[in-house]
């Protein structure tokens, strides 16, 4: 069987001349067998092998045996918090308290897809482009499951890809897109809390959209509107910190409920990211995660914003200044700040907005696709 991409090389751990010299390690958490089927209400799918991992779930390639077609596989162990609290890391402690305990977290995301129109039914004729469509939902063995589309590689896979640096054409294209998938999720109701390099994908080249930036990894969300009160959610302090250390706002670090201004400012750290290769709070040494969440705190308090900003485009510093000063409720400029990015674009003279730093790299080879 052949890939889009050549997942083998580009994903497999087990391989040691790897094109991306790819850093991650897929085990998969559920107890499931290499090669397993999953019966849902509307076909049967053949699980393949792990090609995506995040601290409680498994994306494993699914065959659908009926139409021949590949798809995503999620699956997520269920958790007997009396029987599997002790082997737990205390990454997944903490992320088991922020979900309320909620062993069906993975539910919890389909709902969000459903929310936000991603959800392939009949009645569904047209869905936002940067958003995965998902299928299915329910229960397999000791397992939850969520078929969704394939998509192809994330951006932290690219920007390893790339040397760990992005040009700043690369940047706003990517930025640009997000700002409008952001937009979007946020006037469905929904809130991500977890912006990422790995949670954002591009799309199939065989689909022909391998230009496109996907949004992904809805699982840490929540919703933006109170439905008792239908109205926008009222602030909180004491909550759980949630996301992910390098890129989580400072409001988060504090304990403070999320809201959109918290995803716009995880998005300003990972283009930060992108154009310097790293973050000043990366690589802090200490004992537990605990500490290394009150240690990043530290640094992202005290760091001047001009300092953070540093070698990047005046326009990126303004973006964090504007995003930081956000109220709680306030609705984000989405339009405004897109519209000066894409001015900054066209000053460069920037051309073939298609055109990214790993076009070049990631399709050598002749075009590859599913059979």
């Amino acid at each position: 069987m052949s890939y889009p991409f050549d997942y083998d090389e580009f994903l497999d751990t087990d391989s040691s001349v790897s094109d991306c010299q790819c850093y991650k390690s897929f085990k998969c958490k559920c107890k499931i067998k290499n090669e397993d089927y999953i019966n849902t209400k509307t076909t049967k799918i053949l699980l393949r092998e792990v090609i995506g991992c995040g601290s409680f779930s498994t994306v494993r390639l699914g065959i659908d045996v009926n139409t021949g077609s590949v798809l995503a596989v999620k699956l997520s162990p269920k958790i007997d918090s009396k029987v599997g609290w002790k082997s737990m890391t205390t990454q997944q402690k903490e992320i088991f308290w922020s979900t309320k305990g909620d062993v069906d977290a993975l539910v919890g995301e389909f709902k969000s897809y459903m929310a936000l129109n991603a959800w392939k039914n009949k009645d569904q004729a047209r869905y936002y482009i940067g958003l995965p469509i998902v299928y299915e939902c329910g229960f397999f063995k000791e397992s939850v499951f969520m078929t969704m589309q394939l998509l192809g590689p994330d951006l932290q896979d690219l920007f390893v890809l790339c040397g760990c640096s992005f040009t700043l054409k690369t940047v706003l294209q990517i930025l640009i897109q997000l700002l409008g998938t952001l937009e979007y999720v946020h006037k469905r109701g929904i809130i991500h809390r977890d912006i990422k390099p790995d949670n954002c994908l591009i799309g199939r080249k065989c689909f022909q959209r391998e230009n496109v930036i996907y949004l992904a990894d809805f699982d840490n969300s929540r919703p933006l509107i109170c439905q008792r009160r239908k109205a926008h959610i009222r602030p909180k302090i004491g909550q759980s910190v949630h996301g992910t250390v390098r890129f989580a706002s400072v409001n988060v670090h504090l304990g403070k409920e999320s809201s959109r201004r918290d995803d716009l400012e995880s998005l300003c750290y990972m283009m930060i990211y992108f154009l310097n290769g790293s973050l000043p709070w990366q690589g802090l040494e200490t004992e537990d995660f605990q500490e290394l969440w009150s240690a990043v705190a530290t640094v992202k308090r005290v760091i001047p914003i001009g300092a953070l900003c540093e070698g990047t485009p005046a326009e990126f510093l303004a973006f964090l200044r504007y995003v930081k000063a956000l109220k709680f409720e306030e609705t984000p400029d989405y339009a405004g700040w897109t519209k000066k990015f894409n001015s900054l674009y066209r000053s460069k003279n920037f051309s073939n907005f298609d055109q990214f730093d790993w076009s070049h790299c990631l399709y050598e080879s002749e075009d590859r696709s599913f059979m």
